[in-house]
């Protein structure tokens, strides 16, 4: 289809206008035609835009609305984004990706309403003042890869975001302040944020709809800024933030539709309990946690839906932390937990939908966990095996 940039107003300026991947990935078919603006007034765009040079982003001044995907991309030598202060919406992506001599969009500042925002691989862009207008995000808002980024409080007007929350590999960001407006999302991921220390500013979470994941922030030291959070739809995935010794502040958390991942924790030693949790409809993954020596129970914890592994938790003595579970409607396993002595935290569970295995624990008595496993309910297979501990 061709691609057509009609504007209101009108004077003179070349612009590449590229149909780009928006919210999806990857562009195709890439056209130029003269263009006319009137930079004296604000009107209304339409067609989707690649500004690829700092000179073509003057074509895009005399825009108040436009509807299709802007791109400013690849540019060197932008600095600001003065140009675009007439604009107020896109309905489309707004994309500002990989301008290396970016580090300053205040341009912005009378922007209310995108689709999607996409603000990426500009090394130099330090703040994100010249969004405080900005309000809806109907679909994705992410940050991604932007190597100096250390402050997100210009976004504190956004109240919704549609769709999906990224906020991924921007290597200096510390808080993230700016989204104490955000009650609900669909879907959410913090990941690969080395610096950041804090999840406060999703204090006022208290719904996501879809994945909620929390993975590779190398200084979060603990999830105490979701202490609002009542409700993941979804999965939610907890998974190598390396200097989260405690895993705590989920006190409101009640439901979880999918799995709670907890995996690859370098520095865990302890998981507090979940005060609120009722039910986990996924099940439960506990998995190579090195230091792991503490799990505690949740009171109101009695099934753990699909499944329930505790795997290679080479510190974990025993199975307290799941001593209140009586149902599984999937299958369980406990292996490759080499410290592990105590099994009788499985003494409380009545029924196991699938299979039972219990292997591979080097420190466990074999007959102590052939003893537990014939007091269960199996539906599936039993595997007991290669306990290799002493007994009594």
């Amino acid at each position: 289809m061709r691609l057509a940039l009609l504007l209101l107003l009108a004077c003179g300026e070349d612009v590449e206008k590229k149909n780009t991947r928006g919210t999806g990935g990857g562009g195709t078919t890439t056209e130029t035609e003269p263009l006319t603006i009137d930079t004296a007034s604000c009107g209304a765009c339409r067609g989707d835009v690649l500004v690829s040079s700092a000179e073509g982003i003057g074509v895009l001044s005399g825009c108040r609305r436009v509807e299709g995907n802007v791109t400013i991309s690849a540019d060197p030598e932008l600095e600001n984004l003065d140009a675009l202060g007439c604009l107020t919406t896109v309905v489309g992506e707004l994309a500002i990706d990989g301008n290396t001599g970016l580090v300053d969009i205040t341009g912005l500042s009378s922007l209310d309403s995108v689709t999607s925002l996409y603000i990426a691989n500009n090394r130099n862009l330090v703040h994100l003042d010249g969004l405080q207008e900005l309000v809806q995000v109907t679909d994705s808002l992410r940050l991604v890869d932007n190597a100096t980024l250390i402050d997100t409080s210009a976004l504190s007007n956004v109240n919704y975001v549609g769709n999906f929350l990224g906020i991924e590999s921007n290597a200096a960001l510390v808080t993230l302040g700016g989204f104490e407006r955000l009650v609900l999302a669909n879907w959410v991921r913090i990941t690969d944020n080395g610096s950041l220390e804090s999840l406060e500013g999703l204090s006022n979470l208290g719904f996501v709809m879809g994945d909620l994941a929390i993975e590779g922030n190398d200084a979060l030291a603990d999830l105490s800024g979701l202490r609002t959070l009542s409700e993941i739809d979804f999965n939610f995935t907890i998974r190598n933030n390396r200097r989260m010794f405690e895993l705590s502040g989920l006190d409101s958390l009640a439901r979880i539709g999918g799995t709670l991942t907890v995996e690859d924790m370098g520095g865990l030693v302890n998981i507090r309990p979940m005060p609120s949790v009722e039910q986990i409809d996924g099940g439960l993954i506990i998995g190579q946690n090195p230091f792991l020596s503490l799990i505690e129970p949740s009171p109101l914890l009695t099934a753990a839906g699909d499944v329930l592994w505790l795997e290679d938790n080479l510190s974990l003595p025993d199975l307290a932390g799941i001593s209140l579970i009586r149902t599984v409607d999937g299958s369980v396993r406990v292996t490759g937990n080499s410290e592990l002595t105590d099994v009788s935290g499985l003494s409380a569970m009545r029924i196991v939908g699938g299979d039972l295995r219990i292997a591979n624990n080097g420190s466990l008595c074999q007959a102590d966990a052939e003893a537990i496993a014939e007091k269960i309910g199996v539906e599936g297979e039993i595997l007991v095996t290669m306990n290799d501990g002493k007994c009594d």
